[in-house]
């Protein structure tokens, strides 16, 4: 189900994934054939040429599709700037561990070291959760 069909089966809860870049950017909803054979139950479903066309009982508003579209760009959008600041925060912890000089360390320094890469890894896991 491509982004009106995504959109007219928001009711049903299903996790909204995008594909795409810029423009041609598209939000759709996957699922396995069971789920198909249980909305056979509520839907009028029809199979032509390959594709299967659901019809549901809500009428397409194209003012609220676009809303709907635009808040669920966003929110790609905002999960993908958090991962971003992850990736960028592993590639410095990356760096941190290849160069700290471990050879010259005595073991207390290399302790004092770990457990302060410890925090930071948690404070990163806590701060991505919320």
């Amino acid at each position: 189900m491509y982004n009106q069909g995504a959109w007219l089966l928001k009711e049903k809860q299903y996790k909204v994934q995008s594909n795409g870049k810029g423009n041609l950017k598209f939000l759709y909803i996957g699922f396995t054939e069971a789920v198909m054979c249980k909305l056979k139950i509520e839907y009028k479903i029809e199979k032509t040429n390959g594709y299967y066309s659901i019809h549901t009982s809500i009428l397409f508003d194209n003012e609220k599709y676009k809303a709907w579209y635009q808040s669920e760009i966003n929110q790609i959008k905002a999960k993908n700037s958090k991962n971003e600041g992850f990736k960028s925060f592993e590639s410095e912890l990356l760096e941190e561990i290849v160069h700290y000089p471990l050879s010259i360390k005595t073991p207390i320094e290399v302790f004092t070291w770990f457990v302060s890469l410890q925090e930071k890894v948690h404070k990163l896991k806590l701060n991505k959760s919320s």
